[in-house]
């Protein structure tokens, strides 16, 4: 605690001003209130890109790569921390929304590419592949980009 305290510029005492408790700092990646802001601005984010002039699916898919690896920067230590103390807590801190950005993926696509050929299944891929990056520690983060960004072409061609 004393090195987070330090860390965050904070006395430990501060600490427990924003976390109750150890557990609570530890897990804060699954925090169903941190994932959602963090949901929210990858949304405004993806938005944003759709109203912009020239948006292709290229972009689209660019963009939802790079929040996804931020994602998974954020949420793997709370992950692997929720499975070190078990299925319990790890059952009950795997928060639905954590992968809901891939059917969002898929409606922006189809916003900007009508015709795009990405089939409504392809949410569900993403979802697994995405929460499997998120628990294998051995992934690097160059990795899990070349693996999005081939998932997402595959799942994009006819």
């Amino acid at each position: 605690m004393r090195e987070v305290a330090r860390v965050s510029c904070l006395s430990p005492g501060g600490i427990y001003h924003y976390f109750r408790s150890k557990t609570d700092l530890l897990l804060y990646g699954l925090d169903p209130e941190a994932l959602a802001r963090a949901c929210s601005d990858a949304a405004d984010e993806l938005a944003v890109a759709l109203r912009a002039d020239g948006a292709t699916p290229d972009t689209v898919i660019e963009l939802y790569v790079e929040r996804n690896l931020i994602m998974l920067d954020f949420v793997r230590p709370a992950l692997q921390a929720a499975i070190e103390l078990g299925r319990p807590e790890l059952r009950r801190r795997l928060a639905p929304g954590l992968l809901e950005d891939a059917d969002a993926l898929v409606s922006s696509l189809r916003a900007v590419d009508p015709d795009s050929p990405v089939a409504p299944e392809a949410a569900a891929v993403l979802r697994r592949t995405i929460l499997g990056l998120a628990l294998d520690e051995s992934v690097s983060r160059e990795e899990a980009r070349r693996q999005l960004t081939w998932l997402l072409a595959e799942l994009r061609s006819p």
